[in-house]
């Protein structure tokens, strides 16, 4: 006698979850290197394209979503191992993680010892370590590899002071970097983010040195993204134009937590640490705000001026 048996299982909510989570790893490991990095490439484009403030985190996200989480290792194939390695670059470039710099050192190890590393693969870890501000790791690597034409790690002063820095300072030659702590918290003025290259930021530059003595801010500080890309020369050029205007060097994004996308050029105007007006990029707007911000310096009291400026641009 046939017996016709029908089981029945229904899965619980946690190993719903894992399996879920475990599906998309599986398709994107099935799926051919060059495959995966095409679509990495086109969800990239598309995620910059956008004004979204989380832009970050989908980059991260798609990802993880293409190669999965699970990291590649010796057994991986050579295509896998340079389409994951372009990715976590990629990924660093928006936001630096000392995990993402460790397992792109691992695979271009790997990549390396088959020979099959090219320069490029080298200089995207090397990039990822000074984007890091692992400048001890950055020396070291580009020490392993003398036969890359790789950016020169300059050496960094430590502070004395038991603060944790959060900036540098760059010499005029830009072969130093010192660091810095710049106590937000107490911090009254104005915080403009820029960048060396933009050239929006260097018209805001200009303007700035424009203003009569008498009517500028007290203070003033220009900080720029982190970046692998020191800019060191474009910085040094900067500061010697601009030395009331100096640029300085952002270690870390977590230390600026005010800052939500770090497109430039950007003003955070704050009275005793508190942020009260924030302007984003350089056009005829943020102009007369700062022409209008200027005006009332000489009017009001810091927090009162501030505040009527808030009202004005809102």
């Amino acid at each position: 006698m046939k017996l016709d048996t029908v089981f029945w299982w229904a899965p619980s909510a946690r190993l719903t979850l894992l399996l879920a989570g475990l599906i998309p790893s599986a398709l994107a490991s099935a799926a051919p290197p060059e495959t995966l990095l095409v679509a990495f490439k086109r969800d990239v484009t598309v995620i910059s394209s956008s004004d979204s403030e989380d832009r970050t985190d989908q980059i991260r996200r798609a990802f993880l979503h293409r190669f999965g989480a699970t990291p590649a290792d010796a057994q991986s194939s050579t295509e896998l191992l340079k389409a994951r390695l372009y990715g976590l670059a990629t990924v660093a470039h928006h936001a630096p993680d000392e995990g993402l710099a460790k397992e792109a050192a691992a695979l271009a190890s790997i990549l390396h010892h088959r020979q099959a590393a090219d320069h490029r693969e080298i200089s995207y870890v090397h990039r990822m370590l000074l984007a890091q501000r692992d400048f001890d790791g950055a020396s070291y690597w580009s020490k392993r590899f003398p036969e890359v034409q790789l950016t020169t790690v300059p050496k960094v002063e430590r502070m004395s002071a038991p603060q944790r820095h959060n900036a540098y300072a760059v010499s005029a030659d830009g072969s130093r970097l010192l660091e810095l702590h710049l106590d937000m918290h107490a911090y009254s003025g104005v915080l403009i983010l820029g960048h060396p290259a933009c050239g929006f930021s260097r018209k805001a530059a200009a303007w700035m040195s424009t203003i009569a003595p008498e009517r500028r801010p007290s203070t003033v500080r220009w900080l720029t993204p982190v970046d692998g890309d020191l800019q060191l020369p474009l910085i040094t050029d900067w500061n010697a134009l601009h030395q009331d205007q100096a640029l300085l060097i952002a270690r870390h994004e977590r230390d600026w937590p005010f800052v939500q996308v770090w497109d430039t050029p950007q003003f955070f105007i704050f009275s005793n640490g508190t942020l009260q007006l924030h302007l984003d990029g350089w056009n005829e707007r943020t102009e007369q705000a700062l022409v209008r911000w200027l005006d009332l310096q000489g009017q009001a009291t810091p927090d009162e001026h501030i505040r009527e400026q808030g009202k004005q641009s809102g």
